[in-house]
């Protein structure tokens, strides 16, 4: 593999770490863990001193004896350990220092990039925080951040299932976030220094971190507004930083010792994201009260419809009928004298809602799951069959003895051997949680089938409770009770906006000028 040149290249090179020691970097320890999710290959594949790299260190011998015009050596009887030897000796010609220096860090980088796109660990956290807040305070959105606050129009609200309806902040910023544009970080090394020291490139997240408008909106609003608060009220207490009553940087008010601990907690992204909400001079309309019906789709929140109330004012009906009509109406409104506005009848249709979106959502993870189990099943087995084979030449040896403990390639067999144990169990733990998703998948099924049946139901009381309703035509005034249905003009966005939302933001209106 490439790797593997790359790595066998570098053997005698001064500035690059000898072959052992090449398995402590971090860059390949993140990828060569096993039980992580940033798992790319086992460190036999990368590490040069391996038994799979003995054919690429004879080409390097050859090679270099033909790049340095030295006599070419006899290689087919050399050890493993001799071949290194004589490349330590040897390092390549001076013409070629540059090019495998810029090799070896592309390998890093490619790693570096790897760790961050798939793994769960802080700083793949924090690289992804990056990448949404670049998006939530991007140019070509700058006019929906400051607008995300007002009121929508009439129109706007009827035209909420429209496809031509507009998108929320948070519904552009995700799509620009599940793009395959290219963003980059800002560069904050005066204002806050590492790790914002550089700007770097924030490449497109894989589809297990694909973000939704509402996770935008958490960012925006649960997550990181009561830290950004906390700090510019330590900046107002402290003169701006001349006081230095707390401390006198950003960087002090957000991991300094003095710093709250809600801050703290939320690291160094609390620092990025307060000074880039400064450098767009943005943070004072940031910090404003959010109004508490704004959501990222509105997905729950009710809209008005129109119903007929009875006045309480002069009827020529007899008493009987009144008192018929009361009883309807107590029971369509949840209240007595007919002046209540429905709210256990809302409160139940909402919650039968909650249980239906709940239900999907567990079936939808579950799939998820599975297939992404079932994708890594033939890897894992193709890497057993892999394995298998580098294993078989020293258990042929240890079968007939002539391979023992203490010998040179001992501990290669006992590496080689732990490694195909790992990838067996794996595959068992593989195979047997497949198993147990499907079961899982089946259990949410029958719930999600039961909340549907019970959404139904609602549904139909509901329409009963309209039609009493109409009957009570004498000339009355509307009045308002709550839907499902969302009334801001917002809505979720689709499979089909995320995977073309390529087609909405270019490559170069990215901000790294």
């Amino acid at each position: 593999s490439n790797s593997d040149k790359r790595q066998v290249m570098c053997i005698g090179l001064a500035g690059i770490p000898d072959p052992g020691e090449i398995k402590n970097l971090r860059e390949i320890t993140n990828v060569t863990t096993r039980s992580t999710k940033a798992y790319l290959r086992p460190i036999s594949d990368i590490q040069p001193d391996s038994n799979k790299a003995v054919p690429y260190l004879r080409k390097e011998v050859t090679r270099r004896c033909i790049t340095k015009k030295v006599t070419m050596q006899r290689i087919a009887s050399w050890t493993k350990k001799k071949l290194i030897e004589w490349l330590q000796k040897n390092p390549p010609h001076s013409t070629e220092h540059e090019y495998i220096h810029k090799c070896y860090r592309e390998l890093l980088n490619e790693f570096h990039l790897h760790y961050l796109l798939t793994s769960g660990g802080m700083e793949a956290n924090l690289f992804r925080l990056l990448r949404a807040f670049e998006c939530l305070l991007h140019r070509d959105l700058r006019h929906k951040f400051i607008t995300r606050h007002s009121q929508l129009s009439r129109h706007q609200i009827d035209g909420r299932n429209s496809s031509l309806r507009p998108k929320t902040l948070y519904e552009d910023a995700a799509a620009m976030y599940n793009s395959q544009c290219v963003l980059h970080s800002r560069n904050f090394s005066e204002k806050y220094g590492e790790p914002f020291h550089q700007s770097v490139p924030l490449h497109p997240p894989t589809t297990d971190h694909y973000m939704t408008a509402e996770a935008m909106k958490k960012i925006m609003t649960d997550r990181f507004r009561g830290s950004i608060i906390s700090v510019n009220e330590s900046f107002s207490e402290s003169g701006q930083g001349d006081g230095a009553r707390q401390g006198s940087t950003l960087k002090d008010f957000v991991t300094g010792p003095k710093a709250k601990a809600t801050v703290r907690a939320s690291g160094d992204a609390t620092g990025y994201f307060y000074a880039a909400l400064k450098e767009e001079d943005l943070l004072d309309e940031y910090i404003q009260v959010v109004k508490p019906g704004v959501a990222a789709t509105m997905a729950n929140v009710p809209s008005i419809n129109s119903i007929k109330k009875k006045r309480s004012s002069s009827t020529s009906k007899s008493s009987s009928s009144a008192k018929k009509k009361r009883g309807e109406r107590s029971e369509l409104y949840d209240d007595d004298d007919g002046d209540g506005i429905g709210a256990i009848s809302l409160l139940k249709r909402m919650e039968t809602k909650s249980s239906i979106g709940d239900a999907h959502a567990r079936v939808s993870s579950i799939r998820g799951q599975i297939t992404q189990d079932e994708s890594a099943l033939p890897v894992h087995q193709k890497n057993r069959r892999e394995m298998l084979r580098d294993l078989k030449p020293f258990q042929r040896r240890v079968n007939e003895g002539t391979l023992s403990k203490g010998d040179e390639d001992w501990v290669e067999y006992e590496m080689i051997k732990e490694d195909f144990d790992d990838c067996v169990e794996t595959i068992k733990t593989v195979k047997s949680r497949i198993e147990d998703l499907k079961k899982e998948l089946q259990l949410c099924m029958k719930e999600l089938e039961a909340a549907t049946k019970a959404a139904k139901s609602v549904q139909g009381g509901a329409a009963s409770s309209e039609s009493v309703g109409e009957e009570d035509g004498d000339g009355d005034d509307d009045d308002s009770v709550v839907s499902g249905v969302s009334n801001d003009g917002s809505r979720e966005l689709n499979n089909n906006e995320v995977t073309n939302s390529s087609t909405i933001f270019s490559d170069n209106s990215d901000n790294d000028d």
